[in-house]
């Protein structure tokens, strides 16, 4: 009985070790460049929608050509930011 408990016990302490991510490169999961990135991209994203709200219907005023350019510029910082070196 007490060898099944030690095999159960081994098995979950191997599983509990196939976990870790602390030896990632840039001290973590999510590194602090990424982070930056990310954050601004978030920031750039909520006045792009803000842009896109205030817009003409006709799209005859700045804000309908500077909304969704800034969309994809704030989308396409979040990829730069993943796929960049650490």
């Amino acid at each position: 009985m007490s060898k099944k408990k030690n095999k159960k016990r081994q098995n979950k302490k191997e599983g509990q070790q196939s976990l870790k991510f602390d030896s990632l490169p840039g001290g973590g999961i999510v590194s602090s460049k990424l982070m930056k990135f990310t954050l601004a991209a978030i920031v750039v994203i909520v006045c792009a929608y803000y842009f896109v709200s205030k817009a003409d219907p006709m799209g005859k005023n700045l804000f309908s050509i500077s909304g969704p350019l800034l969309l994809i510029i704030g989308y396409s910082i979040i990829a730069f930011g993943l796929f960049s070196d650490s």
